[in-house]
């Protein structure tokens, strides 16, 4: 059986994050992500990521009737921010996304920001054939000498697989 080696993150994040310090006052860190078209700004302290603001937390602000116009961000980040390592498997970084219900991953080696990896950059990278080496890998170990081997992975559980119903005939 040959090894399998997962894609890691550094394969695919982007190595430009947008940051701003604690201190930065809501209302710029607003108008920057509006500037760069981007959904979040890491909040860094000394290289190092202290939090990340999103969003989802000024979505959070306005609707508790609050300004972003007199807040810094360090009063609305959601910190400590998730992080994940360079050498992680992007395999790791969509299962931490998927169960913290989160988008974006800031990238760290030896505690640095590094980069950063989102949902998007997941998606965009299957959708390009990224990973089509490592499917082919797999699927040649399992369909050796011209004979399936069994493989618990193949299929999702019994409990997740839905039937849907035939749509009605408009004819």
């Amino acid at each position: 059986m040959c090894d399998v080696v997962d894609p890691t993150v550094d394969r695919i994040m982007n190595r430009e994050v947008a940051t701003v310090s604690p201190a930065t006052m809501l209302q710029e860190a607003v108008r920057r992500m509006n500037e760069l078209r981007i959904g979040c700004l890491v909040v860094e302290s000394q290289g190092e990521p202290v939090g990340i603001v999103t969003e989802r937390d000024i979505l959070r602000l306005v609707e508790n009737g609050r300004s972003p116009a007199d807040l810094a961000v360090k009063m609305i980040m959601t910190s400590p921010v998730e992080v994940i390592g360079l050498d992680q498997s992007i395999e790791d970084a969509s299962s931490l996304m998927l169960k913290l219900r989160i988008r974006r991953l800031p990238v760290v080696k030896d505690g640095k920001l590094i980069g950063i990896i989102t949902s998007t950059d997941i998606l965009r990278a299957a959708k390009e054939g990224m990973f089509a080496r490592e499917v082919f890998i797999y699927l040649s170990d399992i369909f050796k000498d011209g004979k399936l081997r069994p493989s618990n992975n193949l299929s999702p559980p019994e409990e997740s697989r839905k039937v849907v119903p035939p749509r009605p005939d408009t004819s």
